[in-house]
């Protein structure tokens, strides 16, 4: 019997790989039970109207702010779940001086040709695997944009929390007022109806 051929696939490719959807789904319940559904987080998919690509959307709702945040987007071809394109704030250049770097030059003409021409590198913000993707997504959610986004969301809702909590309270006390008030006044009231 001749030996079992030896694999030359490399380890990467294996069962159990997650799609995108699924690994921003699991974020999304993660933030939801991370915050005691303070923060909920949601995820909605789109197509492009030629259904050629697909973006998954993550988002984070604050139920008592009826607030949504667009955490980040995921991109891909309809066929193909990866390579993905992440697309997230701190992935968008801020400046000039930003695009012309990521575009590894200094003219105009030549960040014309990098944007219209083919791309020789990775970009940054693209994974080709269910790895990669939970990197970059590891990334944004760790940004300082996400984290203070998500801290001022949580610290406002627990706000409208304890004004809720205190309006509950003295409309309770409020209640709890009138009626000793109505049961003094039963009880000192005079007997209209005393029999002599």
């Amino acid at each position: 019997m001749p030996p079992a051929p030896q694999s030359l696939w490399p380890s990467d490719i294996r069962a159990g790989i997650q799609s995108p959807f699924q690994i921003l789904s699991a974020q999304a319940g993660a933030l939801s039970q991370q915050t005691n559904r303070r923060l909920i987080g949601e995820t909605r998919i789109d197509q492009s109207d030629d259904n050629k690509f697909i973006t998954i959307h993550l988002d984070m709702y604050a139920p008592n702010l009826d607030y949504r945040h667009r955490v980040l987007s995921v991109s891909h071809d309809s066929k193909l779940v990866y390579p993905v394109v992440v697309d997230a704030e701190m992935f968008r250049p801020q400046s000039i001086a930003e695009i012309m770097d990521a575009a590894n030059t200094s003219s105009v003409s030549s960040v014309l040709a990098a944007v219209v021409g083919p791309r020789p590198k990775k970009k940054p913000n693209q994974a080709s695997s269910a790895d990669e993707l939970n990197e970059l997504i590891k990334r944004v959610l760790s940004s300082d944009e996400i984290v203070s986004t998500a801290m001022s969301l949580i610290a406002r809702s627990e706000d409208i929390d304890r004004e809720k909590e205190a309006k509950a309270r003295i409309a309770k006390d409020t209640a709890d007022i009138m009626s000793a008030v109505a049961r003094q006044q039963v009880s000192e009231s005079p007997r209209s109806h005393e029999v002599e």
